[in-house]
């Protein structure tokens, strides 16, 4: 889930996939937009100063992380303390800022939260406006290649759009500068992972491209999203089972800016020209996407 956002919006209608499925796929099916969206004047990144000696983003004690064979660890966050640590940033933006979603992105202490081993990015109404969490990791140095994974647990219900995903450090035109969107997910189609890649080869604009999605047992229990990014090919898995393969095909940087850093981004929206499709259900609310981890690995 395109850097002026009155030009480009993210996931603009109309709006495709690249997807390669290992599984079957259903006969119709909605489809999958750009999480890409503007860093404009709108709103402002603020950078997680407050309570820095309150996080640890170590596993704790005695706690083994297991890294996928050829792949050492580089980076993680179990979220065993009571703050996000200092290589997160919160995004500020108002409600409408891209693809016409509802919610308002603000950091007042409710939005996300760390407690219970757990980041839980929770989705409330005040009154009319709808608040809810957008928050990045290494925004300005990322990672170029690696093993890139999250354990995390999906709200349920109509309006719902979580997702985690990944933009390029260098800002540039969308999407000639990439977008990867390892996991999203939308309320009116439950339990169905969409994982979409965005270059200009295959984007929003209207070309058919492929595209398909993998449907799990129970997605508001935690599952395993990740990705596994090098020179030549990206796959994504969800509980360890492939189901997107994306190749360099080696001709050029319209089918393959991935050879650049990336940052991670986690959020919850609410509505929009995708999440919203089928309307909202407000009387859901309170939502929490809940994040257990998020790691990095990379070649040995």
């Amino acid at each position: 889930m395109f850097y002026k956002s009155e030009i480009i919006m993210k996931r603009s209608l109309p709006f495709f996939f690249l997807l390669l499925m290992a599984l079957p796929m259903w006969a119709s099916h909605p489809v999958c937009v750009s999480n890409r969206a503007a860093e404009g004047a709108s709103g402002a990144m603020v950078f997680n100063q407050k309570n820095k000696a309150k996080s640890r983003i170590h596993a704790p004690k005695g706690y083994k992380i297991t890294a996928p064979k050829g792949y050492k660890l580089v980076w993680h966050d179990e979220f065993s303390g009571t703050a996000l640590g200092k290589d997160w940033m919160h995004e500020l933006k108002p409600a409408g800022w891209v693809n016409q979603e509802l919610q308002t992105y603000v950091n007042d202490g409710k939005v996300t939260q760390v407690y219970d081993g757990t980041l839980k990015i929770n989705l409330r109404q005040e009154g009319d406006r709808f608040l809810s969490g957008r928050v990045y990791a290494k925004r300005h140095s990322g990672w170029q290649y690696g093993y890139i994974e999250a354990r995390i647990k999906l709200p349920e219900g109509r309006g719902t759009w979580p997702a985690f995903w990944m933009m390029p450090v260098k800002d540039g035109p969308w999407p000639g500068n990439g977008e990867i969107d390892i996991m999203e997910a939308v309320g009116h189609t439950p339990n169905v992972i969409y994982s979409t890649i965005h270059c200009n080869k295959y984007n929003n604009g209207g070309t058919p491209i492929e595209h398909g999605y993998v449907t799990i047992e129970q997605a508001a229990d935690f599952h395993v999203y990740a990705m596994e990014w090098t020179a030549h090919e990206m796959t994504f898995y969800v509980d360890g089972q492939k189901i997107l393969s994306y190749q360099n095909d080696g001709t050029g940087r319209d089918s393959w800016p991935f050879d650049q850093p990336f940052y991670i981004i986690l959020n919850l929206a609410w509505g929009g020209q995708w999440g919203g499709q089928k309307g909202v259900d407000n009387s859901l609310l309170p939502l929490t996407m809940e994040v257990d981890y998020v790691r990095v690995f990379q070649k040995r």
